[in-house]
């Protein structure tokens, strides 16, 4: 009889894994979108219906249209609802805790204490590493969609068959409704199985009459799939190409372009190309694997989380493999060593400045003051905001009044393209007047850059615009000014520009990056 035992070491070591991917994950709530996907949840709980259109944003056609990721907006605003802002950074962090769980099952049960050691080192690693990617959005669960993914799809050349073949189908299918990271995330969960196609395996099932529906019907729904999948990256490569491009949303800039996330994602791929390389037999596919995984992390910021997480299943089978480090770690020494390097990374962790370690939220960061001041003032709509602020303001004033832009706006749009040119002060006129504009809120330096924005001196410079707060935002209203509404000192908006480049320098150059 098989033996199905779980040898304890190996246990242990999982649980340690999980135990440190927690804790490096925990960290305040610094994320913009974070804001937009409670709005849009409550909007569909108060409405009763997912098909609430567009709620919050001026000019935006209403319909009855399913907004994106709503299972997660559902889930983070009950969520909140019952457990407060410290219940979403506990998800954040079990989120992280099963992606690894997960990944750390392509380890073999029966692999030798070494490599049980350099496998736990290895993902404890990209736990850390990929701590800066699990934030209070939809692609949480993408990345627990993508360990299991890739948890069934490393097995298939060893283990072929139909029902692992119709789970990662379900899999891809289910992770299609939260986010829209599951097109680039079917490309490493399928790689996998592209490149050990096992035709042996399709010619005995070809062999078996009964089986030729259900093979043919894999086969649409596969083609199916790949065409959906590949029209999503299409179309966010084309946002991309577009005029006004994504300058706004840094995020989607190439990874090359953010040391802090270049200088350990870059790492990380070094050390798994050479554990990758380590074996000859396999060694093609795993390069391959190890390919794609680095193109997928580079393209965009935003997928670091995705690389990283495709890094690690070559690498891992390259020490699986070898054999050079069987006495590389004296028996006894392993579990020190694991232990050593989990006070290590965790403290790591601990002393990060962006977003903090902990729970709740970085209130610095969201205008509350500004949002309840232009409510209860009434101020005269339409009204602009900063991109980077739009989602708090989609919650704060829950489409009444309305938002000009959130994090859902970009690419050709030409809201996007507007505000890009308002804030570099390029006809900001112009496009005032064509819009009507009467109130502007206003974050008063660029997030990645910190560089003050040309329209803050534009505004102050103007007779025809106060400033009328500058407490948590800058907010200019444009004459002639309510009743009761009184102009501020110009000195007041420098105070403010201060205290907000205080804010950027203790989040040490901002790696928390807007966009969904």
């Amino acid at each position: 009889m098989r033996d199905r035992s779980v040898p304890t070491a190996y246990l242990l070591a999982g649980g340690l894994l999980a135990s440190v991917a927690f804790l490096v994950a925990l960290h305040r709530i610094a994320d913009f979108d974070y804001w937009t996907h409670l709005a849009l949840g409550r909007a569909m709980w108060a409405a009763g219906t997912i098909r609430v259109g567009e709620p919050f944003l001026a000019g935006a056609q209403g319909g009855a249209g399913v907004p994106d990721s709503w299972p997660f907006q559902l889930l983070a605003f009950a969520l909140r609802q019952g457990t407060g802002d410290v219940g979403m950074c506990l998800l954040v962090a079990l989120c992280s805790a099963a992606t690894f769980a997960l990944l750390w099952t392509l380890v073999p049960r029966s692999a030798h204490r070494g490599a049980l050691g350099l496998a736990w080192a290895l993902l404890a690693l990209v736990a850390f590493n990929a701590r800066v990617r699990f934030l209070p959005r939809p692609e949480i669960l993408g990345y627990v969609f993508t360990a299991a993914g890739l948890a069934l799809s490393h097995r298939w050349g060893a283990r072929p068959s139909l029902a692992r073949l119709a789970a990662i189908g379900a899999l891809l299918a289910l992770w299609s409704r939260v986010h829209l990271s599951w097109a680039p995330g079917a490309a490493l969960v399928l790689a996998p199985v592209a490149l050990a196609p096992r035709l042996d395996f399709w010619r005995a099932q070809w062999g078996q009459a009964h089986r030729r529906p259900l093979i043919v019907g894999l086969a649409v729904l596969a083609a199916a799939g790949g065409w959906r999948a590949a029209s999503v990256v299409l179309s966010i490569l084309q946002a991309k190409r577009a005029d006004g491009g994504l300058s706004l949303v840094t995020e989607m800039q190439p990874v090359w372009t953010f040391p802090e996330l270049l200088v350990p994602f870059g790492a990380a791929a070094l050390l798994c190309l050479a554990l990758s390389w380590s074996v000859p037999e396999g060694r093609g596919r795993r390069l391959a694997l190890w390919a794609l995984a680095v193109a997928l992390g580079s393209v965009a910021a935003r997928n670091v989380g995705l690389g990283l997480l495709g890094l690690a299943p070559p690498a891992m089978e390259g020490i699986v493999r070898s054999t050079w480090h069987e006495r590389l770690l004296v028996r006894r020494a392993v579990p020190a060593l694991a232990g050593v390097a989990a006070v290590v990374l965790v403290a790591a962790a601990v002393q990060d400045r962006d977003p903090p370690w902990g729970v709740g939220v970085r209130w610095e960061l969201v205008p509350r003051d500004a949002a309840r001041f232009v409510k209860d003032a009434s101020l005269p709509a339409p009204l602009l905001n900063s991109f980077d602020i739009g989602g708090y303001l989609d919650w704060a004033w829950g489409g009444a009044p309305p938002t000009f832009i959130d994090g859902r706006v970009f690419g050709a749009n030409p809201t996007f393209a507007d505000l890009d040119a308002l804030e570099n002060a390029q006809g900001a006129e112009g496009i005032l007047e064509r819009r009507g504009i009467r109130t502007i809120v206003l974050r008063a330096l660029f997030y990645d850059s910190g560089r003050l924005l040309p329209l803050v001196e534009w505004l102050l410079s103007r007779p025809d615009w106060s400033l009328v707060r500058a407490n948590d935002a800058l907010v200019f209203v444009r004459a002639p000014l309510p009743e009761r509404l009184e102009p501020l000192h110009p000195r007041e908006a420098w105070r403010y520009v201060l205290w907000e480049a205080d804010v950027k320098a203790f989040e040490g150059g901002g790696s928390a990056l807007p966009g969904l």
